[in-house]
Order: C-alpha cells, then sequence, then structure tokens
C-alpha cells in the first residue's frame, strides 16, 4: 500500500463489511469493537470504549502504526498523507486530537499533534478531525484520543492516504522543503549545494542543526553560533530557567506538562521575541507541581 495518490492504507473504512483493519488497534487500556449504535454514513462504526479502563488517560485511544514491525503497510519517505476521520464523543470533552508519536532518536519521544479541538467538543455529534502530514521513518504511529478521561467516542470514514505526488512547488523545484532562493543565498556560494540536490539533513555548519532545520527556524546553515536550540538550562528550591538561541525574525513560546506520556502541553507564555545579539531567557517560579517538564517552541 501507499504508492497510489488516494487510495487508502485503511481497508473497510466505514467498518460496513468484516472486522476492523488489523491496523487499527488500541493505544492505552481501550477495548475496540465495531458498533451499529451510532454511524456517520451506513450503518456501523468503531466504538473506543475508555470507560471501562482503570485509569483512563487523554491519550488512550485507537492508533495505526506508521513504521516498525507492527506496521501493516509500507509509507514512503518524504511523501505526503491525508488523514481523514469522523469523530463521535459520547460526553462532551474539553479536547480531541489527532497526534503521532515521532522517534526521532533512541532517547528522545515526540508527540506531534497535527489537528484537534482545543476549545472542546460537544456529545452527540460528528465532527471531522483530519490533518495532513509529511512521513519521515521515525514516525512511529498516528493516533485519535486527547479527550476526558472515561468518555468513549465513535470512528467512522478513517482512511490514510498518499497525496500531492505529482505536484512540485515552482519555488522549491527539488521537493526538499527548502526555497530555491534560499538555498542559492546561503548555499551555492560556500559549495555546498544548488537547487538540484537534496541536503535538507546535511548539517553545512555543525552546529546540530539541518540545512532544513535552520530554514524553517530562520537561522543561518553556515554560522554554528546561530541556530534554534535551548543552550542552557537551570534551577533551584525558587525557579526554573531555560536560555535559547532563535531568530530575531520569530517569535516563541513556553510550554509545560507534568505529565510526558499525556501528550498535553500547557502554554506557559507566547509571543516572545527573538533577538540575534543575545540568548532569550524565561523564567517559571511556579512551583506548585513536583515535576514539570518544558519545552520552547517557535509561535507561528
Amino acid at each position: 500500500g501507499g504508492t497510489q495518490l488516494d487510495q487508502s492504507l485503511i481497508d473497510n473504512s466505514g467498518f460496513e463489511s468484516g472486522s476492523a483493519d488489523s491496523g487499527l488497534i488500541s493505544f492505552g487500556p481501550t477495548n475496540l469493537s465495531i458498533s451499529s449504535a451510532q454511524s456517520y454514513a451506513g450503518s456501523n462504526s468503531l466504538l473506543v470504549e475508555r470507560s471501562s479502563a482503570a485509569t483512563p488517560a487523554p491519550w488512550n485511544g485507537v492508533r495505526f502504526y506508521l513504521s516498525g514491525s507492527n506496521a501493516t503497510d509500507n509509507l514512503e519517505v518524504g511523501a505526503s498523507y491525508q488523514f481523514s476521520s469522523k469523530v463521535y464523543l459520547d460526553s462532551s470533552s474539553t479536547n480531541l486530537a489527532l497526534t503521532i508519536k515521532e522517534l526521532s532518536d533512541p532517547d528522545t519521544i515526540v508527540y506531534n499533534t497535527i489537528s484537534d479541538y482545543s476549545d472542546g467538543v460537544q456529545s452527540q455529534a460528528w465532527v471531522d478531525l483530519s490533518g495532513q502530514f509529511v512521513y519521515q521513518e521515525y514516525m512511529d504511529f498516528i493516533y485519535i484520543a486527547g479527550v476526558d478521561a472515561g468518555v468513549d467516542f465513535y470512528v467512522d470514514d478513517i482512511s490514510i492516504s498518499k497525496v500531492g505526488g505529482a505536484l512540485v512547488n515552482p519555488e522549491d523545484t527539488d521537493s526538499d522543503g527548502m526555497l530555491d532562493s534560499w538555498e542559492q543565498q546561503f548555499l551555492v556560494p560556500l559549495g555546498l549545494s544548488d537547487i538540484t540536490e537534496l541536503l535538507p539533513n546535511i548539517d553545512s555548519d555543525g552546529d546540530g542543526s539541518t540545512n532544513l532545520e535552520e530554514y524553517r527556524s530562520d537561522t543561518l546553515p553556515f554560522n554554528p553560533n546561530l541556530s534554534f536550540r535551548v543552550t542552557n538550562t537551570s534551577h533551584d528550591t525558587l525557579n526554573f530557567q531555560c536560555e535559547w538561541k532563535g531568530s530575531p525574525n520569530k517569535e516563541y513560546r513556553v510550554l509545560s506538562t507534568t505529565d510526558l506520556n499525556s501528550g498535553q502541553w500547557n502554554i506557559l507564555e507566547e509571543a516572545i521575541p527573538g533577538n540575534l545579539t543575545y540568548t532569550n531567557t524565561w523564567t517559571d517560579d511556579d512551583q506548585s507541581s513536583e515535576n514539570k517538564f518544558y519545552k520552547v517552541e517557535i509561535d507561528d
């Protein structure tokens, strides 16, 4: 699967015949079954029962593996895929999310939410939960979850299909994610690239950020002192402080969570202006939580 455009990798996407696709499996203590109690189209849908779980968590839901031994299809690295689904909640929830678990290296797990209802979802109505992503081999699985504890939900018309394979951005003719004009300005003068080469994953200046990351963060691929990264952290009994470098043309936000497994992050401050001449410094003096994790993102 995955080689033809608009052909879904998930069979029986409307759950009208037989059993659910073998690629759809539980994430956390949930029970999956085909049900006729609710349906978006046709007669059936997939019921995701969470209320019987001993400790239902927001990340308990249904997932589809994108890579690894559990994957039922071979996705193409660098290709764009569309995930589409309809979801019906038994009870209202403060959120509903479509998230990809990423394993960028053995020691780092990232939960990348590509679509959500962070303003809440009302029960007893079908909502669209869809999003596009560019598949990379470090993407583990994609999952529907993020709802309040004890809330069951139904899924219908679920599909993952390859899209846009024949389209070429005229401003990115080699489809490497970096505009030709940017490559000509920053890489060609160094003799490192021209627009016919694929160099998004090369770290030209050895600062730990690839050329693609430098492009996206608006930093310089030939200056090892300019890349978007946290440069220092410190904490004591009164506060936590972090410093990062970035771009004067970007704004940043700081988020925190007390549970990395939940996939839910709280924005502590946003629209923080970047600076070229010195590092950004942010301090948290809230000591209400025994454990807290932080991350810094570009505030698009």
